[in-house]
């Protein structure tokens, strides 16, 4: 069974067309599709599904820290997501009216996926900018908010995966959990 698309379609409909219909059709057959369109504002691109998103990777880490926090002695909401204007502006019914809107409300481009509330010394709080995998490239608008972070006296990072993230905040809360041991002896 096919489905046959508009020719007149862009690349970019037809890949949120066909995304729909796999869904559709998975959530009918329940099956899994072997690949998925990405959708983007340049080009649509096949990948595999079963390679988790970043997306993916920032769920795993939230999760985590709702598990781990507790043992910092610190508060969920110490971690928290900052959100991205590039995946929201797709499901916008206006896009230019909601990049006005986030704009004036301060969106920057470039800033981190996370930040974790919690000054460690020298920082005063940890950026993470959550990449798939190692193959994931940085903007140049996130290589400069990165920076900028770090000069400001932030820990700011590029994070390769969940696993890498969950590495990262683990060595950079050590030097508080170490304090907090000495403090209870």
């Amino acid at each position: 069974m096919g489905i046959k698309l508009d020719s007149n379609l862009s690349k970019r409909d037809r890949a949120i067309a066909i995304n729909n219909a796999n869904k559709i059709c998975a959530w009918l057959g329940g099956k899994k599709e072997a690949v998925e369109i990405e959708v983007g504002n340049k080009r649509a691109s096949r990948r595999p599904t079963d390679e988790p998103t970043e997306h993916d990777h920032q769920v795993i880490v939230v999760k985590w820290w709702a598990i781990t926090c507790p043992l910092y002695s610190l508060p969920r909401l110490a971690l928290f997501a900052i959100p991205n204007a590039n995946m929201l502006l797709p499901k916008a019914a206006h896009p230019e009216r909601l990049m006005a809107y986030m704009t004036a409300e301060g969106f920057r481009k470039g800033a981190s996926d996370m930040f974790l509330a919690v000054p460690v010394h020298p920082f005063g709080g940890m950026f993470i900018e959550m990449k798939r995998n190692q193959r994931s490239v940085a903007t140049d608008e996130q290589v400069h908010f990165i920076a900028e972070m770090n000069r400001l006296g932030y820990k700011a990072i590029f994070a390769k995966g969940s696993e890498h993230a969950i590495q990262e905040i683990k060595q950079y809360l050590s030097p508080r959990q170490k304090q907090q041991s000495r403090l209870a002896i």
